[in-house]
């Protein structure tokens, strides 16, 4: 009797020892696993997390509802998934998209990461970092707005144009209408104000909906950045009204929708649920445009959080638009295959530590490896003169697990402090995974990576890392010595850019007039990042004008720019200048997608990607498309809606049966329905263009007796929706 309870007490005693992780149905890289038990361990006491002990880097995660702080995780989602249970045990569920869900868990209940059964896979989110007359001619939306070889003129109307970005100026007088006598901003999800009233369902951040609530707050909050002004460059490209200064974005009669976004993609998840559901309130075709990246913690190979989310509203039909990102001008990513075990090296290039580069913190080198494959990776300590070794680093095989760690090396009079992520087989993807994250606050010695494997591919990337995080700015790998790797600039896109469903936008110099008015095609902007991507995919998609792009600033912004023109409006001064970056590419094509969208609301978003690469140019600039550089080539609005009108969309408003007929027919066509009462009708060819307009009313034929035979796209309007049908005449 006494043994048997002995040994009942000693197995207690080691369930509780045990890390509860050991029961956990949920698999975490070994970094996230890391981050959660170092929160648990040293950020909480007595039930209360003391965020000021919590490193900046994680603070990005920490979010602050009524109720106290909770920590944001995202999760796949399993068979055993029940939201109830989860809402039960204390934890929020504020959005779902696919097999991902969305989790804040209370910071006092974190060891309940470790014992949920609901989820394949837990991890902390993605960071996120930041990436108009000459924009307008370049993507021909001029003409789009005119009319030019269209049957009407298309400006965006009845198109939401959602904006995921930072630094909003509500008042600014682009986000009226040309006349500006109409406000077009529905409303504004401010994560960082934590004042409320939250946005009905989330819980946490400060809504503000309609013209009043958003003149009196001005403008979003500052956030870690201070008082931005990317988000109001960027929706000044996609949907801007000219301001008074005849500045027109590229669909200057959308509505919009902002979001200053905390900074990851699990809070980015509830910005894109958010402008779902007001897009079905208003009835309108929602896009949202992107100007971020992120390489650390995404798969940069269509597996990640990131992709299940945006497949999810893509097949919902919300057209998603991002830059492709500006590390096109660094050597930042380097590639070995190899056949037999030899090393291969390449010096990491770093920053100094006094450079002004916000934040600057380190720099990260992340390796993917083949999948069922393994390999090691490490890092040597270099003498500046003459690059002779000082201090040889340990190699960290992939073979010996899933592991994070804490580390550092001595060389000579210097301290080199790394972070170590080892997966022999990434939670998501499968494949073999190491990321150093490598501090040097002492003397500037060079730092070599080295890498051993036999029959593997191994990909790295060199990412500046900032006390928040990774960054999306990349810096070369450096052939110091004969025979080590050089870096290039292939594969330089970030996440979500990389993913399939995306449309990625590369950026190009805007077209240039001589005297005459004669336009030169400009060339590939040297910043614009260069595909393809890790599992294959040619990307970008296409480009639009990225440098030297004017748009709206945002009178708050604590950010330094050149003035280079301004506006007086209602009592104040509204600046305009001109930045650069795929950031303001992407929106130029957002802008195009609404256009594309006004021209026919029925397509779906594969559709208007489709439409898009279709209807791209090329030019002596652009060479034979596709290619890695260019994509498809330079988005051109004209074909773009010329194209669209001859789709039949996958968002059909679907005409009731019997109301066409006969189809096929011999020349006319009956309409038998009192739905439709004197329409307008028209018919186009398959390549959009226009051949008959009409008027229909309830048994009214039209007339197409004089067209050749063949198959056509007839299009009616009734009550702010448009019918499509394809129309054979035999």
């Amino acid at each position: 009797m006494n043994m048997n309870r002995t040994l009942i007490l000693v197995l207690v005693l080691l369930f509780h020892l045990i890390p509860s992780a050991l029961f956990s149905q949920a698999r975490m890289t070994a970094e996230t696993r890391y981050h959660i038990q170092q929160l648990i361990d040293n950020a909480l006491s007595e039930g209360v997390l003391d965020v000021h002990k919590v490193r900046e880097e994680m603070r990005l995660f920490l979010v602050e509802h009524t109720e106290g702080v909770f920590l944001n995780v995202l999760g796949f989602k399993n068979h055993r998934y029940r939201k109830e249970e989860l809402i039960a045990s204390g934890i929020k569920v504020t959005a779902e998209a696919g097999r991902v869900v969305n989790l804040h868990v209370p910071a006092h209940r974190l060891s309940l990461l470790f014992q949920i059964t609901s989820f394949d896979i837990i991890d902390l989110p993605q960071v996120l970092s930041p990436d108009l007359n000459v924009m307008n001619k370049d993507v021909r939306a001029d003409s789009v707005h005119a009319g030019v070889m269209l049957d009407a003129s298309y400006t965006g109307k009845d198109v939401i144009m959602g904006i995921i970005d930072w630094g909003f100026d509500f008042n600014h007088p682009v986000f009226y209408d040309s006349t500006l006598s109409r406000h077009r901003i529905l409303g504004c999800w401010d994560h960082f104000k934590r004042s409320g009233p939250a946005p009905e369902g989330f819980g946490y951040g400060t809504e503000y909906m309609g013209f009043d609530a958003l003149m009196q707050a001005g403008s979003d909050t500052a956030n870690l950045r201070g008082y931005d002004t990317h988000g109001t460059h960027v929706a000044g490209i996609a949907g801007g009204g000219g301001g008074g200064l005849g500045l027109m974005g590229v669909a200057p009669e959308c509505d919009f929708l902002f979001l200053q976004v905390d900074w990851q993609t699990g809070t980015f998840l509830d910005a894109v649920e958010w402008m779902y559901r007001i897009s079905l309130k208003e009835k309108k075709r929602l896009v949202i445009n992107m100007s971020f990246g992120s390489y650390h913690r995404g798969t940069l190979d269509s597996h990640s959080f990131f992709h299940e989310v945006i497949r999810h509203y893509t097949r919902l039909g919300v057209c998603m638009v991002t830059s492709a990102g500006n590390n096109g001008n660094q050597s930042m990513h380097i590639y070995h295959a190899f056949d037999d075990t030899d090393s291969v090296f390449s010096e990491v290039s770093m920053l100094p530590n006094t450079t002004t580069f916000e934040g600057y913190n380190g720099h990260r080198v992340i390796l993917w490896g083949d999948k069922g494959a393994s390999f090691s990776a490490g890092l040597d300590v270099y003498q500046p003169s003459g690059m002779s070794l000082l201090q040889r680093g340990p190699y960290w095989n992939t073979l010996a697990g899933s592991y994070h760690k804490d580390t550092f090396m001595m060389a000579g009079q210097d301290t080199l402090y790394l972070e170590v992520s080892v997966e022999s087989s990434h939670p998501i993807n499968g494949k073999p995974y190491v990321s150093f994250v490598i501090r040097r606050p002492g003397q500037r010695l060079p730092v070599v990576l080295k890498l051993k494997g036999e029959k593997v591919g191994i990909h790295a990337w060199n990412i500046i890392q900032t006390v928040r995080g990774s960054s999306n700015t990349g810096q070369p790998f450096v052939a110091s010595r004969n025979g080590w790797l050089r870096g290039d600039n292939a594969f330089t896109l970030s996440d979500p850019g990389v993913i399939e469903d995306v449309i990625a936008v590369g950026a190009h110099n805007p077209m240039i007039f001589n005297r005459d008015g004669e336009a030169f095609p400009g060339a590939l902007s040297l910043f614009s990042s260069r595909g393809p991507t890790m599992d294959g995919l040619l990307k970008p998609d296409v480009t639009a004008p990225g440098s030297d792009i004017l748009s709206a600033v945002s009178r708050f912004t604590t950010r330094s720019f050149s003035m280079d023109s301004s506006v007086f409006f209602q009592g104040e001064t509204y600046p305009f200048s001109r930045f650069s970056g795929t950031s303001m590419s992407g929106p130029a094509v957002a802008g195009v997608c609404a256009l594309i969208l006004e021209a026919n609301p029925s397509l779906s978003h594969q559709q208007v990607k489709e439409v898009l690469i279709g209807s791209a140019r090329a030019d002596i600039r652009t060479g034979t498309i596709p290619n890695q550089d260019w994509g498809y080539g330079k988005a051109t609005a004209t074909k773009a809606i010329q194209m669209a009108l001859s789709q039949d969309g996958g968002f059909l408003h679907a005409f009731p049966p019997g109301v066409v007929y006969p189809n096929p027919s011999t020349g006319l066509l009956y309409f038998k329905s009192a739905q439709f009462q004197s329409v307008p009708v028209q018919v186009y060819d398959m390549k959009g263009r226009l051949l008959l307009t009409s008027v229909i009313a309830n048994g009214v034929a039209l007339d197409g007796t004089s067209l050749p035979t063949g198959l056509y796209v007839v299009r009616v309007q009734d009550q702010g929706k448009w019918y499509y049908f394809k129309w054979v005449k035999s």
